[in-house]
């Protein structure tokens, strides 16, 4: 991982006034570090098991609803932005992002002239339910929800829109932050951000494609219009919410196509699949995720693709369905001055959950060039050649458990038949650096060196994950930890069932797809298992035979893994597909 940018703002607050006061704190630090450099692989390969992860706007001449980088009054010594959590990409505030096309701005006469600041051109509009020409619709002045929850007001949206090229659906929308990502998500220029056109409209008016949307098509042409987005191009998004009682939240987000959110400059959920936006459509597509508000101001921003050609939709949907948000929004806020900002950042993705906080080591995996090691066997492959799967990730954190009843030679429930409070945050797969690859992903038969051979080098030995080396009788009593790998089906593959061989030492079970697959538990002791060794002679009768039904595509395997109650030789599995297997 890169090193982290300085925690220490890079600039102080000028003492100048604003060009144009705002009523707003401002967004997301530029100065803080707000992503951790990941150590998850992003391809996934095809076929069996594989490794982890892969024309303008709106309004007048009136001043934004967001503040400027600079105080409007007496000068601070202090940096006016609060830092955010640490898991979104480093922030930018480079303009050269923004030099790869022409900017313009919109005329009275509806032609468009190139200009240096588009966000403060005073003919961007803003409909009201008095503006001409305007029929049917829902009109609620300075309204910022609807009923249905639905963020409605305050809306700014990038004066820029990019054309982008064709992408798959799947892919509309990176998973990483990228350099434009990361300028917007950060970006305070008034020059950057132009007024929604159809704020605190709960329905559009009539002749727009979906009225209960951020219409982005609208806010491109400036005007009415159904079926009008052009397609390949991209915009963002911002708004506001304040709370006087720090309030965990769940949002519901739907994008056409494809799209991104981050609240206090931590992206949240991405959205790439392509699908209209209507939220009393039974076809409508959306995702949910937690995130704890703050009490102040809470900055959110928003990533909208269309998807390629030109087509009906374009613009997306974020609800709040948190009541107490709704009830308790600040709205005297909006306009009587900057809130004093938060002293802590919002929670990361998946505060739901329980995530884990603590430092861990870093994981590199064994390479096959390390002099150090000897021996083993190397292919790179995701598959050894005897159908076991060996490339995994697993779960950064390695956890301590309570001891577990021992009746007679039973080791008890090792692990719960049931889905735990931990189990639930790695089967949501929310928080932020849950996974780091295997540290013997690519070894059909791990290395040994001159201190230590493995007792059974052909197994996913977790043993050599917790302590980061090469060891031998090393496996600590009471921990747990999970791994994760994909079968991938493709399309011409007929029938997706398949037969595995699954052992683990100790206590294990498996979720195929979040779902716990039947048979797969395992509560015996290491002593009553027999040898992870899958050239064994009693392999095939002391491990367990599962049959799984895989549909087309990308399959997720998880599975976790915990030791019993003395240190001993092994912690960990092996997971082997049957030589029938497509």
């Amino acid at each position: 991982p890169t090193a982290m940018p300085s925690a220490e703002p890079s600039e102080m607050p000028s003492t100048e006034p604003t060009r144009y006061p705002s009523a707003f704190p401002s967004g997301v630090p530029s100065s803080q570090p707000t992503r951790v450099p990941s150590i998850i692989p992003t391809s996934f390969p095809t076929m069996l098991p594989t490794e982890f992860p892969t024309s303008f706007p709106s309004v007048s001449a009136a001043p934004s609803t967001f503040p400027s980088m600079e105080p409007s009054e007496m000068p601070s010594t202090e940096p006016t932005r609060y830092p955010t959590a640490s898991e979104s990409a480093p922030p930018t505030t480079d303009s050269s992002v923004l030099d790869s096309e022409v900017l313009y701005c919109p005329e009275a006469d509806g032609t468009q002239v190139e200009c240096d600041c588009p966000g403060s051109d005073p003919d961007w509009k803003q409909w009201d339910d008095a503006t001409p020409g305007l029929t049917g619709g829902e009109y609620v002045e300075s309204a910022q929800f609807a009923n249905d929850g639905r963020i409605i007001g305050s809306w700014e949206i990038s004066a820029k829109f990019w054309e982008v090229e064709d992408s798959e659906c799947g892919a509309l929308v990176d998973t990483d932050d990228t350099d434009v990502d990361k300028y917007y998500v950060n970006s305070d220029d008034e020059c950057d951000w132009a007024p929604y056109i159809a704020n605190s409209w709960a329905t559009l008016p009539d002749g727009t494609s979906y009225s209960r949307m951020i219409d982005l098509a609208v806010q491109d042409t400036q005007e009415v219009c159904e079926d009008c987005s052009r397609g390949n191009v991209k915009a963002y998004a911002r708004t506001q919410i304040v709370l006087d009682v720090e309030t965990m939240t769940t949002f519901r987000f739907a994008a056409d196509g494809g799209g991104a959110v981050w609240v206090n400059g931590v992206r949240q959920t991405t959205q790439n699949v392509c699908g209209n936006v209507n939220p009393n459509n039974p076809n409508h597509i959306a995702t949910e995720f937690t995130v704890q508000l703050l009490v102040g101001f809470n900055d959110i921003r928003v990533q909208v693709r269309d998807d390629n050609g030109s087509n009906e939709g374009f613009g997306f949907t974020l609800e709040v369905l948190t009541q107490d948000v709704l009830d308790n929004f600040n709205v005297a806020s909006l306009g009587a001055g900057t809130p004093a900002p938060p002293t802590t950042p919002a929670t990361p993705p998946g505060a739901s959950a329980i995530c884990p906080t603590e430092d861990v080591d870093v994981v590199t995996p064994f390479s096959n060039e390390d002099p150090s090691l000897m021996g083993g066997e190397y292919t790179g492959e995701k598959v050894a050649s005897d159908g076991r799967v060996i490339q995994w990730e697993v779960s950064a954190k390695i956890y301590d458990a309570d001891e577990s009843d021992l009746p007679g030679d039973d080791c008890g429930e090792l692990v719960s038949t049931d889905n735990t409070e931990i189990d639930k945050t790695y089967l949501a797969d929310e928080c932020p650096g849950l996974w780091q690859p295997y540290i013997g992903n690519g070894w059909a038969e791990l290395p040994s060196t001159n201190a230590a051979t493995t007792n059974f080098p052909k197994m996913i030995d977790l043993a050599l994950q917790d302590t980061t080396e090469l060891c031998q009788d090393c496996a600590r009593a009471n921990i747990y930890a999970y791994a994760r790998t994909t079968l991938t089906v493709p399309e011409e593959i007929v029938g997706g069932d398949i037969t595995v061989f699954f052992l683990a030492d100790n206590g294990a079970k498996m979720w195929l797809n979040g779902e716990l697959v039947n048979g797969a538990t395992q509560n015996e002791c290491g002593n009553n298992l027999g040898a992870l060794d899958p050239d064994d002679a009693d392999f095939d009768t002391n491990a367990k035979e599962i049959e799984l039904t895989l549909p087309v595509g990308e399959n997720e395997v998880l599975i976790k893994v915990r030791n019993e109650n003395v240190a001993n030789q092994d912690f960990g599995f092996i997971f082997q597909l049957a030589p029938e297997s497509p």
